[in-house]
This record gives structure tokens, C-alpha cells and sequence, in this order.
């Protein structure tokens, strides 16, 4: 994205771990502006999509999405085997 100046701003993306849960911060170097997308993302659960909440700061927009009791799959399946069942219901996630 360039401004006028002819300056390039990027999007930049941030991670912050918590105890419970992990945040995964956008930020766009565009004013925040809540249209009915946000809205309707923000208070309807939409199979597959993270939640999101949107805000304003600094004359930005910051994206927010909240990833709650996530463990890799390493840290899973460290000491356990994992079973065909299992791997079926990870693809079907996967592809939909």
C-alpha cells in the first residue's frame, strides 16, 4: 500500500501468547471502519473462520483473531499414536 508521500505501509501481524489462548494481531495502515462485514463476522459463528474483532487506532485499522485451546499436532500426538479416525477428521477440517 503507498501513500501519497510515495512511502509504502504494510500490513503487519503480531502474535500474542497468553496462558489460554493466543491473538493474532493485523494491522492495516488504513483508518478502521466498521461496516456490516465486521458485524455480521463478529457476531455470527461461521463454520471454519476464526472470530475477529475489529478497531480503530492511530488513524489504523487492528484486526484481531483469537485462537483458543490450539496445540499442534506434534505436542498432541508426542507421546500418543494418532488412529486412521483421527486423520480422517483432520482432513475433512482441512479441505472444508
Amino acid at each position: 500500500m503507498r501513500r501519497k508521500s510515495g512511502v509504502e505501509k504494510k500490513m503487519q501481524i503480531t502474535y500474542q501468547n497468553e496462558w489460554e489462548y493466543t491473538n493474532i494481531h493485523v494491522d492495516l495502515p488504513i483508518p478502521y471502519e466498521e461496516d456490516y462485514q465486521i458485524k455480521m463476522i463478529h457476531y455470527n459463528k461461521i463454520k471454519g473462520m476464526l472470530p475477529v474483532q475489529g478497531i480503530g487506532r492511530d488513524g489504523q485499522s487492528r484486526y484481531t483473531f483469537r485462537l483458543e485451546n490450539g496445540m499442534s499436532m506434534d505436542k498432541i500426538y508426542e507421546e500418543a499414536e494418532i488412529s486412521g479416525k483421527e486423520i480422517e477428521d483432520f482432513m475433512e477440517q482441512l479441505l472444508l
